[in-house]
């Protein structure tokens, strides 16, 4: 081992007897040098060690951990196993980084969030090689019981995540390197297969072209139909005398009329059915069935006003 090895990854605080015995005490039947390493890797989990983000030490943090509460979050765990290791000659340093993370599947990407903040150990093996031991034991996490209903919120999560990290990279953030990006994936996958992938594209246009063009159509005609009942209700209106503002909705209006009860309570109900009639294709309403029913109104009302 190097001698620049032995100087910086062999430093010792003041240790306590105590904790120089329990040294010797976990390596007491080993001899080798992995062979101690792996001894006081299994020590922490032979002699009880548990993991929790709570705990309390009073005086040397380190040596309460490891004699009396052994309750700790990773950088006990870390810092215990490292004190060790010297303690029996191994060197080793204490690492503070994040782990992986979690894969969001969905988006083919790690999430590494500060939760997956943690501290393990590095043993050093000769020729610059250093080797990772974690002494840290998993958490208890009494929801994995529940494990069916943990993994649906885990996957919803994570689409809503990919959407949000899809709306900031195309739409809040979308840059002049982002275009030329898309633009050379797109060429790419062009040229793979030019002949199929043309007619793909062409096929895909011309649907999409129809659609548009179905949509709108089906817009025009329904707002056209709309508005010749509009516009027949409205003489109806006129023909009693009282003109609407095109600012004032039409049961707002016949609302107010100072006219014969009878007559307003009949323009009532046929403005109610007007209304049905426009929002027809938004409830799924049969608007046949009402159209009808408003012509039968227009023709009742009329008879009562005597026109």
């Amino acid at each position: 081992i190097e001698p620049y090895i032995y100087e910086n990854y062999l430093q010792l605080p003041e240790v306590s007897s105590a904790v120089r015995k329990l040294s010797q005490k976990i390596t007491i039947n080993t001899s080798g040098y992995w062979e101690k390493v792996n001894s006081i890797l299994k020590s922490f989990r032979l002699r009880g060690y548990k993991y929790s983000l709570r705990s309390s030490h009073t005086g040397n943090p380190l040596e309460s951990f490891l004699l009396n509460n052994k309750v700790g979050h990773c950088q006990y765990f870390a810092g215990a196993m490292v004190l060790l290791l010297r303690l029996n000659g191994v060197p080793s340093r204490l690492v503070n980084g994040f782990t992986t993370g979690d894969y969001n599947e969905w988006g083919d990407y790690y999430t590494v969030r500060y939760k997956h903040a943690h501290s393990w150990v590095e043993v050093y093996a000769g020729n610059g090689i250093w080797v990772i031991k974690d002494p840290t034991p998993p958490a208890n996490r009494t929801f994995l019981r529940l494990r069916f209903l943990s993994d649906i919120y885990s996957q919803w999560k994570k689409i809503q995540e990919l959407l949000d990290f899809k709306w900031q990279e195309y739409i809040l953030y979308f840059s002049l390197l982002d275009q030329q990006l898309i633009w050379i994936s797109f060429k790419d996958w062009f040229l793979k297969n030019p002949i199929l992938n043309g007619l793909l594209i062409i096929f895909t246009f011309t649907l999409s072209l129809k659609s548009f063009r179905y949509f709108f159509e089906s817009f025009e005609q329904n707002f056209t139909a709309k508005s010749k009942l509009v516009r027949k209700f409205d003489r109806l209106i006129s023909s009693l005398g009282h003109d609407r503002p095109m600012n004032v909705g039409i049961l707002e209006f016949v609302e107010t009329l100072q006219i014969d009860t009878k007559v307003r309570d009949q323009l009532i109900m046929t403005a109610k059915v007007l209304n049905k009639i426009t929002f027809a294709n938004e409830n799924r309403i049969k608007s046949d069935a009402l159209e009808k029913k408003f012509y039968k109104l227009i023709k009742k009302t009329q008879s009562i006003s005597k026109i």
